[in-house]
């Protein structure tokens, strides 16, 4: 999940998104992109885990690459005028309200037993669940 977010804000904070980019895709940090090209996970979107220990080796890689975009964030990402251009552009085109509480999600393989809160954090949303009394992140979601 860390992987996920850092790197939509990594994106998000380096590069506009809006008719006013220069690109399609903002690009990622030389470092970055070499320790991908070396990931097995990163060669094709296809790629699964195919054991327990896959699973264990796709989270450490994710792990590492968190780590990688959060020392390649900019000070107060959040604050930097293409942040805030691409938040104002992305509010803008969805008009959509993520807020309320699902009853279930086969998405993230939730019961429809079990509520799944959904908190709106300006252009992230996340999908919380309670799972032994505590409060944990299911999913992200980006406008």
């Amino acid at each position: 999940m860390n992987f996920y977010y850092l790197k939509s804000l990594y994106e998000l904070s380096a590069e506009r998104i809006d008719s006013q980019s220069a690109s399609k895709e903002p690009s990622a940090p030389t470092k970055i992109e070499a320790f991908e090209k070396k990931s097995k996970f990163f060669q094709n979107d296809d790629r699964k885990p195919q054991s327990p220990e896959e699973i264990g080796e796709l989270i450490d890689t994710l792990d590492q690459l968190a780590q990688l975009y959060r020392e390649h964030l900019p000070k107060q990402p959040m604050r930097s005028a293409t942040w805030r251009a691409n938040q104002k552009y992305l509010i803008s085109r969805t008009g959509m309200d993520h807020k309320g509480i699902l009853k279930g999600n086969s998405t993230f393989c939730v019961p429809e037993q079990v509520n799944v809160y959904i908190v709106d954090r300006g252009i992230f949303y996340f999908y919380i669940v309670e799972e032994w009394g505590k409060m944990k992140v299911a999913g992200l979601g980006i406008d």
